[in-house]
C-alpha cells in the first residue's frame, strides 16, 4: 500500500500496543470502513469473515479486532493513520 503515513501519535500506540504497520495494511486491506468523527476520518476493523480472498483466516486472524483510525484528506492524498488499538471481541448472545 503505496501513500500512507503514521502521525507521532500513532507510531508510539503502534509500538505500545505492538501493532505493526503490516498489521495495519492488513486491517485497511480486509478491514470495513465506517465514517466516524466528522466527514474526513474513518475507521477499519476487521470483523467480518466473508471476503473475495480465499486465504482470509491467514490474513486477519492476528489483526481481527484492530481498528486504525485514520484520515484522507482528497483521494489524491496519501492516507495518515491517526491511531490504532485492539477492540474487545464483541458479545454474542447472553
Amino acid at each position: 500500500m503505496t501513500g500512507l503515513r503514521f502521525t507521532q501519535h500513532a507510531r508510539e500506540r503502534m509500538e505500545q500496543r505492538k501493532i505493526s504497520k503490516q498489521d495495519i495494511i492488513r486491517v485497511l486491506a480486509f478491514g470495513e470502513e465506517s465514517p466516524a468523527y466528522g466527514r474526513a476520518m474513518y475507521w477499519a476493523q476487521v470483523r467480518n469473515t466473508k471476503t473475495g480472498c480465499p486465504h482470509w483466516r491467514q490474513h486477519t486472524s492476528r489483526v481481527k479486532n484492530i481498528v486504525v483510525v485514520y484520515r484522507l484528506e482528497a483521494a489524491c492524498d496519501p492516507m495518515t493513520v491517526i491511531t490504532a488499538y485492539r477492540q474487545a471481541p464483541f458479545a454474542t448472545g447472553r
